[in-house]
């Protein structure tokens, strides 16, 4: 603790931060705030620890913030003091991913005021609270109060997909800043990190001349799935058309129930495109996660308008704010497809559109069995050991029956295995089987498929592809590959991109583009397109060099060491499947 002697006149004086007031009347010091215990002239001022931090808000996966921490400049005000640093050498530009301090109870006014984001606490005994700001209710900000006295401060990585080239965009504002030109292709995908700053930010775009400014609320907690699209591919203007969509947390919801969405439009300066404007919703009949455990893209192109379910969409009170009426479907998860037209022209097909994953849960389900490899895998070597899971799953309790487990080729078919399960009153039965290495060798190497009947409900099949071991006798030659993009057909753009970057004439957009690459080098792809493209990339590499007695692993750390590595992916479209799953499962 710090000790400050001060020489005081009588009368009446207050502490900042906090307002603590106490009173001197020769020499005698009396207050009736319960943060200062008073003890004769001394004036001991109670500090509570309030720890500060960044977290990922596109995360999904349950978890206390912690685990999704962000390193940043955290810095903390009180007015317009600065609270930290408060050494003298700590650098301006320093990062924490954590950062406690000790600081008076404040309940007054603004209270303390945390950067970046612009977020207000109190802090008082019981821990620290938030107000609620102007324009952003405490509950929509997605901060968190975590142990009483955790702070802890969503960044939502938003996706921005522009159409058209030399388009110059700008974002500003307190929850986040961007500025970039489009290159000269069909669709430039860029990121915006945003923060729960109370005054959002604002996007204008444009080529000769710039757009009225869309506005980008700064409500993470109540929509913090989001998609920006900025398109000036239309006829009828030269200049872009911005739409900014925004889904509610809920993940998934009962089929016929409502799901909010918040669409924002500035049409194009030069000449109006979508006028009258109309929000329409689709849902996407095929599922996303697919019967042998695959997951689905979402559609690119102008898919088949049949392919789609059209979803009720009604107005509600708040402005730009709509409730689309999940349809009828089966159990499964979807894909949600937000579109903006004139009215009466809305279809899947319309440019201006936005997916979201999502996941309907129809009441009425039939009962069902799937079949599935626990660790997600599909290729093993024969004389391996396979592990399988059968689930069955009923709408209310489960009756009795035979469950059975069958190897499929073709028009062939070997039983495998078979239980008769009795009847119970909790809706679902898990049963994990092991297909032994004994039978993985005596069947050739080739393609299969695994197949479970219950009673008269037949699952999924998940194919199962047996291939020859190798290496039995000798020892592999393994390589280990750094970067990420690293193809046996078209070598490392990684590292070529990175040469680039020591050319002065690189833009400051292109470097930025790289370094997002870098902070993806993780197994964590943000979309399902990625994810699979990443999967085919790694299947062909194996199946060339494994030919060749070499199998380069790929150093899933990237050029940012293995520490930052999260494990299975917290955030993405992958990863709002699996959330999706294991909430409803």
């Amino acid at each position: 603790s710090d000790v400050i002697t001060l020489s005081l006149e009588d009368g009446e004086h207050i502490l900042e931060p906090g307002a603590h007031k106490f009173t001197c009347e020769r020499g005698r010091i009396s207050s009736s705030d319960p943060s200062l215990k008073i003890n004769g002239s001394t004036i001991d001022v109670i500090a509570y620890p309030v720890t500060l931090l960044l977290f990922n808000g596109n995360a999904v996966r349950p978890g206390a913030a912690e685990l999704f921490r962000l390193e940043a400049a955290l810095r903390v005000y009180s007015g317009s003091e600065l609270l930290l640093p408060k050494e003298d050498d700590l650098s301006p530009d320093t990062t924490f991913r954590r950062l406690t301090l000790y600081v008076p109870a404040n309940t007054q006014g603004a209270g303390y005021r945390l950067s970046p984001s612009d977020v207000a606490f109190y802090v008082s005994a019981e821990g620290v609270s938030l107000p609620d700001q102007p324009g952003l209710p405490a509950a929509a900000s997605g901060v968190r109060v975590e142990d009483r006295f955790t702070l802890a401060v969503p960044e939502t990585v938003v996706p921005i997909l522009t159409r058209g080239t030399n388009i110059q965009i700008m974002v500003s504002g307190p929850a986040g800043h961007l500025k970039f030109m489009t290159e000269p292709m069909l669709e430039n995908p860029q990121t915006l990190r945003l923060l729960p700053a109370p005054e959002g930010s604002r996007l204008v775009a444009g080529r000769r001349t710039m757009s009225a400014p869309l506005p980008i609320p700064a409500d993470l907690g109540a929509f913090p799935r989001r998609q920006i699209i900025v398109d000036a591919v239309a006829p009828e203007a030269a200049e872009p058309r911005i739409m900014s969509v925004g889904l509610a947390p809920n993940l998934s919801a009962p089929a016929g129930h409502a799901v909010r969405v918040r669409v924002e439009f500035v049409d194009a300066f030069d000449a109006p495109t979508v006028s009258p404007m109309q929000v329409a919703a689709y849902v996407l009949r095929t599922p996303v996660l697919g019967d042998d455990g695959r997951l689905a893209a979402a559609p690119a192109g102008k898919p088949a308008v049949g392919d789609w379910l059209p979803a009720r969409v009604a107005g509600t009170t708040e402005t730009n704010q709509y409730d689309v009426l999940l349809p009828e479907l089966p159990s499964s998860v979807y894909w949600l497809r937000i579109v903006m037209d004139c009215r009466g022209s809305c279809s899947p097909a319309s440019p201006m559109q936005a997916d979201f994953v999502q996941g309907i849960v129809n009441s009425a389900a039939t009962p069902s069995v799937s079949v599935f490899c626990p660790n997600g895998r599909h290729a093993f070597a024969r004389g391996a050991d396979v592990p399988v899971t059968v689930v069955v799953r009923s709408p209310a309790s489960l009756p009795a029956g035979t469950l059975k487990l069958t190897l499929q080729k073709g028009t062939q078919a070997w039983p495998l295995w078979s239980r008769t399960l009795k009847a119970q009153t909790l809706p679902e039965s898990v049963q994990q089987v092991v297909l032994p290495a004994s039978l993985t060798l005596a069947l050739s190497a080739s393609d299969y498929r695994l197949v479970a009947q219950w009673n008269d409900t037949i699952s999924n099949g998940w194919s199962l592809r047996l291939t020859e071991a190798r290496f039995r006798e000798a020892f592999p030659t393994f390589g280990g590959i750094w970067a990420r993009d690293v193809s046996v057909d078209a070598g490392c753009e990684e590292w070529a991109a990175s040469a680039a970057l020591n050319e002065d004439s690189m833009k400051g957009n292109a470097k930025s583009l790289l370094a997002d690459r870098h902070a993806n080098d993780l197994n964590d792809p943000v979309t399902i397109a990625a994810a699979n493209a990443k999967r085919l990339l790694l299947s062909r590499n194996a199946a060339v060099l494994a030919q060749q007695g070499t199998l380069n692993l790929t150093r899933w750390g990237g050029l940012r060491g293995y520490g930052v590595y999260e494990g299975r992916a917290a955030a993405g479209e992958a990863a709002v499947v699996e959330e999706i799953l294991r909430q409803n499962p």
